[in-house]
């Protein structure tokens, strides 16, 4: 496969949040802070990328060999919540954002969503890590304009029965049309 069409596939065609239905639990995560946006998008970028790297080194050399697969959901789970662990331990020993809420992260599905799929596609180690990379760059893409689509519509005059989640959620739906269309692409 050509590099660029995974890239845009992972991005745009198959986005883990309108595609896969995975990290749609965003119900307290938007921010009006763009420097907390900004640490948020790299901690998840580093967070899955690393999570499911280590996930698929697992898998291959530690569960499918000694017949462990039925293990495979517990391995991910303390996996991402180990280098979830590690990551908040070097963040604060750098001193950036000492008062980032880390649960965001920890529990949001799209970790745990791509870890999944990347070993229920069979990928290579350097499939896999593309695909966790450049699906969680598809989902900071997603929350990057879903925080500017809620910044513009804090913004507007709209009936009171609109306002908040239900236009959000409508927004969300034209959203996710747009990136159905990339499918016949």
């Amino acid at each position: 496969m050509n590099s660029f069409l995974f890239v845009f596939s992972c991005i745009f065609i198959q986005n883990i949040v309108f595609v896969q239905f995975l990290g749609i639990d965003f119900k307290d995560s938007f921010f009006k802070d763009f420097k907390l946006f900004a640490v948020f998008s790299a901690a998840i970028i580093a967070l899955t990328t690393i999570s499911a790297i280590l996930a698929w080194l697992l898998n291959y050399y530690l569960l499918i060999p000694y017949g462990l697969v039925y293990l495979q959901l517990f391995s991910f789970v303390l996996i991402i919540l180990l280098c979830s662990f590690f990551l908040k331990l070097l963040a604060q020993k750098m001193c950036f954002f000492k008062s980032f809420n880390w649960n965001l992260i920890t529990m949001n599905s799209v970790v745990l969503g791509v870890c999944i799929l990347s070993i229920q596609k069979e990928q290579s180690f350097l499939s896999s890590l593309s695909f966790s990379f450049f699906s969680s760059v598809g989902f900071v893409l997603v929350f990057f304009l879903l925080l500017g689509i809620q910044e513009r519509l804090e913004n507007s005059e709209m009936p009171k029965t609109f306002k908040g989640v239900p236009l959000l959620f409508f927004c969300i739906s034209i959203l996710a049309m747009v990136f159905y269309c990339f499918n016949s692409i």
